[in-house]
């Protein structure tokens, strides 16, 4: 789909993020040897999508909880969890994200 993306917007900056629920950047060897995240990163990044754990995540998702809602409402080592995740993934869009 990166390719067919690059054809039909070859000028634009394309950032792929690999979600690390999967796993650490060393498990996605097809992405990390191929051409194609050699021309991501001839203009773009590959980004790294944190981990969040799992009894977060599955409340996240049975209690339907937006983040800013859960922040507030999950006791305090879960918060504690959520708030780093959430540190995290900020972190790591900041490095792509630019002010127009």
């Amino acid at each position: 789909m990166l390719l067919k993306f690059d054809a039909t917007f070859p000028n634009a900056i394309v950032h792929v993020v690999r979600n690390g629920h999967s796993g650490p950047p060393e498990k996605f060897t097809l992405y990390r040897e191929s051409q194609v995240r050699k021309a991501v990163e001839a203009q773009g990044q590959s980004l790294d999508f944190p981990d969040l754990a799992d009894r977060i995540a599955d409340e996240l998702r049975s209690q339907r909880l937006s983040i800013p809602k859960a922040a507030k409402t999950m006791h305090i080592g879960e918060r504690a969890e959520l708030l780093r995740w959430r540190e995290l993934y900020s972190s790591m869009f900041g490095r792509v994200i630019v002010d127009a």
